[in-house]
């Protein structure tokens, strides 16, 4: 999971986990509109779906208005769509000029041309993604105090253990500092294995030259609990070229359109082997996994079977994967790292 990043955050998000009405939803959020103090927004980061609520739908952009009022606030709806509100389209500067960031994705409008507040993402998230990077964050000590509180929320859960999938959005060493500063002080309640991600497409190989040259993988961080906090490797992004959008109500993005990604990903993970570290890869539909465990069995030939029998990595989502592509992770040595994000999409 997205754990460090989840921690950054967590103090700042209203959560409609398990709400059943969609009334009370938008109860939740007036309420929330009314005490967020000034300079900061209402987020509802996803965590939801329409069919958990006897209404049976979503939110309109007019309920949406009516309960938050003057607040700033954005929804989330997996990573296919967002609401802004009036306010929020107004902070943010996005009028009916704007531009999407990509011909896969757009601000939706009326019949009149007016901006409704929906973005959408078709397939690609860049969107939505941008709207969450634009936020106002918490301060350096309220970020450690969510953490504390996320990480205790998960033990609620029974969870004493997560893989750290790093995340877009998330860049290191910064955005690591709280979850670093409660390791390093022995008030972690929750044990992580950390990876990076690079931010941005086509410098992969300088931000990955870079960690490897300054941080050596497998080195606890944690003064208390054992393998307590530690960098295992890269992800879940080698390269965004090998990475697809999952909005499962849009076409499915397929990697072998993306001109180089074969002979970039591979570049990538061969650095990897070198160094010894683990990787993951994000790959939502089974047509691009099957194309990047091909790449990672050619890179393991090469290697003299070093990946299979040495090394950790995975494929991380894999939701429409097949059986043959199942065995060859296997084979390999591999893992899968599956959510429950088609629940939600319904």
């Amino acid at each position: 999971m997205h754990v460090t990043r989840g921690g950054r955050f967590y103090n700042s998000e209203l959560r409609w986990d398990g709400v059943t009405s969609l009334k009370e939803a938008l109860r939740m959020l007036k309420e929330q509109a009314d005490r967020t103090p000034e300079g900061q927004w209402v987020r509802v980061i996803g965590g939801w779906s329409p069919y958990q609520f006897e209404e049976k739908r979503m939110p309109t952009i007019e309920e949406i208005n009516e309960a938050t009022g003057d607040t700033p606030t954005f929804v989330l709806y997996l990573y296919s769509r967002g609401w802004l509100n009036q306010a929020g389209l107004d902070a943010l500067g996005i009028d009916e000029n704007t531009k999407p960031p990509n011909n896969q994705s757009r601000y939706e409008k009326d019949k009149n041309g007016k901006l409704t507040g929906v973005l959408l993402a078709e397939p690609n998230a860049m969107i939505l993604y941008q709207v969450i990077g634009k936020l106002p964050p918490l301060s350096n000590q309220e970020k450690i105090n969510s953490t504390k509180h996320f990480n205790r929320e998960l033990n609620r859960f029974g969870l004493t253990s997560a893989i750290d999938a790093g995340g877009g959005g998330h860049t290191y060493p910064e955005d690591y500092e709280a979850a670093k500063t409660l390791a390093e002080a022995g008030e972690s309640s929750l044990r992580v294995s950390y990876y990076l991600f690079p931010q941005k497409a086509g410098e992969e190989r300088a931000a990955f030259e870079k960690w490897m040259a300054n941080n050596t993988a497998d080195v606890n961080e944690d003064s208390d609990l054992e393998h307590g906090y530690e960098l295992k490797g890269g992800g879940e992004y080698m390269t965004w070229a090998a990475g697809d959008f999952e909005n499962f109500l849009s076409p499915k993005p397929l990697i072998k359109n993306n001109e180089g990604w074969r002979k970039q990903t591979k570049e990538i993970i061969q650095m990897h082997v070198n160094e010894g570290w683990s990787f993951r890869q994000h790959s939502t539909y089974g047509e691009n996994t099957a194309l990047i465990v091909d790449l990672v069995d050619e890179i393991d030939r090469e290697n003299n079977g070093k990946i299979r029998n040495e090394m950790r990595w995975a494929i991380d989502h894999a939701e429409t994967v097949n059986d043959e592509t199942l065995k060859e992770i296997k084979r390999l040595g591999g893992g899968i790292s599956i959510q429950d994000r088609m629940a939600y999409a319904g």
